[in-house]
């Protein structure tokens, strides 16, 4: 009878550790610890000489229920290498980006300047540089 007994806590156990990770991963998935893991284009564009992409991406989903969304802008060359990459949240009353967020995009010679326009808030401006050796700038919009 002991040997039964055995068997049966040792089960009892691997079952209540499932249980706790399965929970935990619900937990960490509600508060949307997974979020990054989906990414969604939501526009590209092309610099006029055809030598640099910027890419607007959302991540993940806008949080519950009018909260803002994470956003993504990452400038890449013609060769599809990546040069630099901004971050920034979204503030659209708990929709998504979209591709009206891109108020203005000004190529130059030495980068490109970024308006983000985020309705809710003040318009935010990104610069990059096509040189990954300087850094890039994020530029309040007075």
């Amino acid at each position: 009878m002991a040997r039964w007994l055995k068997i049966a806590l040792i089960l009892l156990g691997v079952l209540l550790a499932v249980a706790i990770v399965f929970a935990v991963l619900v937990c960490i998935w509600w508060n949307g610890g997974f979020d990054c893991l989906f990414v969604s284009e939501i526009a590209t564009y092309d610099s006029p000489d055809g030598k640099y992409t910027l890419v607007f991406e959302q991540v993940g989903s806008p949080t519950w229920p009018f909260g803002p969304v994470d956003v993504r802008l990452t400038l890449r060359n013609s060769k599809g290498v990546y040069i630099d990459q901004i971050s920034a949240l979204v503030y659209n009353d708990g929709t998504g980006a979209r591709p009206d967020n891109i108020k203005s995009i000004q190529w130059g010679e030495d980068g490109v300047v970024v308006i983000l326009d985020r309705f809710e808030q003040p318009d935010q401006g990104f610069t990059f540089f096509y040189e990954e050796s300087k850094p890039s700038a994020i530029n309040p919009i007075t």
